[in-house]
């Protein structure tokens, strides 16, 4: 029978054994990952997270075979062993690891443990339905002020909820830091952020529920540069006790993304919020009613963004009309706000330091480029109506040739007779139309036909999806020649 020391020797060799494998297993799922996702340029997130997690495989591997060849080399000593077996054997625990090896397989476990939850994100991401508009929304996060380095993976998710990932690298940063040294670490502080938003993956190809994102969007802009939070401390400072203003500052900030959601995408983020939770039943949950829930009652949240939805279908100050095509959309989407019973409201003296709160929010330079302007919404609604109406492609905006061009309302745009349509605008326009369509039919009609309106509605989405890609590309095209313009000044100058 082998001795203490030689059996302790063995089960140290047996662990780390163990343990490289399975940091090889790591290696392999990482590499079968990238090849599955080699050709898909559309998800430059994904691509980011493969490579971090392959350079902290890889480093966090040679600092396991380098330990162990320090431990063969540098074995303890035998009285440091005998207490390691003497603590053993009184506590009546197994016998620990070669203290050279302890503490790196512990914290390779944590890291197996965190890198697993990385590869669970990516094992599953968007399908082509999706793609169009990942872009959009990619973009529209970059557009948030002080952001413009930063990526997001759209994950399809068996949930029901959309739901933010903030700090997809941060937990990865700090393992790297705490073994492979501060310049590893540096290396992750000069990545762009990375974020993941999940999704139910049922919707994938229901563009229009996907503009519940913006929602998500606008936790991104609340925290970036912390005005947010700082307005709610200020605004309840003297007013709320200091247990009041930390539990409503919970549905402050709900309020406060589903303010910053109407304010970038328009009404088409207020009504795919009322559809998305229809069906959910949690429309009179009793314990939101007290305050006893992370969301405020939906019904509330509703109320608060009629004024931001509002902003949309206010007349012209030349006190020009509507059109007709933006009357029909307004009567639609008071239909869907004013649909549900009115609330109860906040209990309490909270909802005027909320409502405050929010004008404040409102106020501050919170959304800077993203925020979509409400004259575009008026002026590029009726094209996008005519063009569905005509079986067309709602993808730009025709100003017609009879006359000299005119401005661009994009000012990174040149001079045109035409212009890519703001996808935005794409996405309003066909989601209120549909909407419009809808309200036509009775509620017998929609019953009846159940399964077979699901995928007319399908059909419609996937007529905006190519509207969008086709808006974008045009964008795109008119970017590189303004960019190849520039150029060749620079070169003739």
């Amino acid at each position: 029978m082998p001795g203490q020391a030689q059996w302790d020797e063995s089960l140290s060799a047996r662990v780390l054994l163990r343990t490289l494998e399975g940091v090889e297993g790591l290696e392999a799922q990482l590499e079968d990952l990238r090849l599955r996702y080699a050709e898909r340029e559309d998800v430059p997130g994904v691509a980011l997270l493969l490579r971090c997690c392959s350079m902290l495989t890889s480093g966090f591997k040679q600092l396991l075979i380098e330990d162990s060849r320090r431990a063969l080399e540098a074995p303890e000593s035998d009285k440091r062993r005998e207490r390691r077996i003497q603590r053993a054997q009184t506590s009546n625990r197994p016998v620990e690891l070669d203290g050279n090896l302890e503490a790196s397989v512990a914290l390779l476990r944590r890291f197996e443990d965190q890198l697993r939850l990385r590869l669970e994100l990516i094992s599953e991401i968007h399908g082509q339905p999706f793609d169009a508009i990942s872009g959009p929304y990619r973009r529209l996060a970059k557009a948030l002020p002080g952001d413009r380095d930063i990526e997001i993976i759209f994950k399809p998710s068996p949930a029901t909820l959309y739901e933010i990932w903030f700090k997809v690298l941060d937990d990865l940063r700090v393992l790297a830091a705490a073994r492979l040294g501060e310049d590893m670490a540096g290396v992750f502080d000069r990545l762009p952020r990375l974020m993941a938003i999940e999704y139910p993956w049922h919707y994938e190809r229901d563009t229009f529920m996907h503009a519940v994102i913006a929602h998500e969007i606008g936790h991104i802009a609340f925290v970036n540069n912390q005005k947010g939070d700082q307005i709610w401390l200020d605004t309840a400072a003297g007013r709320l006790d200091t247990k009041l203003t930390a539990g409503y500052r919970r549905w402050f900030i709900e309020f406060a993304c589903d303010m910053l959601a109407c304010r970038m995408l328009g009404p088409a983020y207020a009504i795919a919020l009322i559809e998305h939770t229809l069906g959910q039943n949690i429309w009179f949950e009793p314990a939101a009613k007290k305050g006893g829930t992370s969301h405020p009652p939906l019904r509330t949240r509703v109320r608060k963004m009629e004024v931001e939805v509002a902003r949309f279908f206010q007349s012209e100050d030349n006190g020009q009309p509507l059109h007709d095509s933006l009357k029909v959309a307004k009567a639609v989407t008071d239909h869907w706000m004013k649909m549900l019973p009115d609330d109860e409201g906040i209990p309490g003296i909270a909802e005027p330091v909320i409502d405050d709160a929010l004008e404040k929010l409102g106020e501050a330079d919170i959304l800077g480029e993203a925020e979509y302007a409400v004259g575009t919404f008026r002026d590029q609604i009726p094209a996008v109506w005519s063009a569905l109406t005509a079986g067309v492609a709602p993808a730009e905006i025709v100003y017609g040739r009879d006359r000299e061009p005119r401005e661009a309302t994009d000012p990174q745009v040149r001079s045109s007779w035409s212009e890519p349509c703001d996808w935005r605008s794409i996405l309003n326009g066909g989601y209120l139309r549909w909407l419009a369509e809808d309200k036509e039919r009775s509620l017998p009609d929609l019953l009846r036909r159940g399964s077979a309106l699901t995928n007319e509605r399908i059909e419609r989405c996937a007529h905006i999806q190519g509207s969008i890609e086709l808006s974008e590309l045009h964008r795109a095209m008119l970017e590189q020649h303004k960019a190849l313009g520039q150029l060749a000044v620079q070169i003739e100058s």
